[in-house]
């Protein structure tokens, strides 16, 4: 409030105007508070795939002179609001959100602000690959290559083991390379990822012909009435 006056004292009117006794009265200017949409607040969300940094939605006020923000990750209307903070709230992890953070805009020529905005961090999707191997029947075990990963965080995952193992058998045909691992250990582990957990393919090949050892022996004599063969065998 501010006052409106003539700028004439009382005094100084009773000595000009000797006849008369003045009271000199002033009123009352009063500025009230703009709505509290000329603020300007505003709030924008964040939405992103998790990258191990800190996340948090934007908010301003177009009338920046003399305007703080306040913000809190509780709803102001709940019964578990604890208060206002200048702080903006911060989240890294997929666990953290969905997360709404309420913000106020204050300033004493203006009615509060209200507005709110969404963070949501998403799992990073993980490949984990296993390499195809094999071998011609007979032969030793190669030495199987351990699995490879992609798409973590750089120096994120380390603990995961990545050495394989094969499906046992010997016999020509296929058999399974894996980790051990599962999709759903993984992600109950490791909650800021989601993983894909592949297997390879051990293959075992028939051996060349030549490794039987097949011989035949001919049978060449003279007519004796008894029945006669070759001979045949394989080492």
């Amino acid at each position: 409030t501010y006052t409106i006056s003539t700028g004439l004292t009382k005094a100084g009117l009773e000595a000009t105007y000797t006849d008369y006794t003045f009271t000199v009265g002033t009123g009352t200017f009063t500025i009230t508070k703009a709505d509290a949409d000329d603020l300007g607040l505003s709030a924008t969300a964040y939405s992103g795939e998790y990258d191990a940094n800190e996340h948090s939605i934007s908010a301003s006020a177009t009338v920046s002179e003399g305007t703080t923000l306040y913000y809190s990750d509780v709803d102001p209307e709940s019964e578990d609001f604890e208060g206002w903070s200048t702080t903006n709230p911060a989240y890294t992890h997929v666990a953290e959100t969905p997360v709404t953070v309420y913000v106020k805009a204050e300033n004493s020529n203006y009615e509060t602000a209200y507005a709110s905005a969404t963070v949501t961090i998403t799992k990073k999707a993980v490949t984990i690959s296993v390499a195809d191997n094999g071998k011609v029947y007979g032969e030793d075990d190669p030495t199987l290559a351990d699995a490879t990963m992609s798409g973590q965080i750089t120096g994120e995952l380390t603990a995961v083991a990545l050495g394989v193992t094969r499906e046992a058998g010997e016999d020509v045909g296929t058999y399974t390379i894996s980790t051990g691992l599962t999709k759903a250990g993984l992600e109950a582990t490791y909650t800021d990822y989601t993983f894909t957990v592949g297997t390879g393919t051990f293959t075992i090949t028939k051996a060349d012909a030549d490794d039987l050892g097949l011989s035949a022996t001919a049978y060449s004599g003279e007519y004796d009435a008894n029945e006669h063969s070759i001979s045949a065998s394989a080492t």
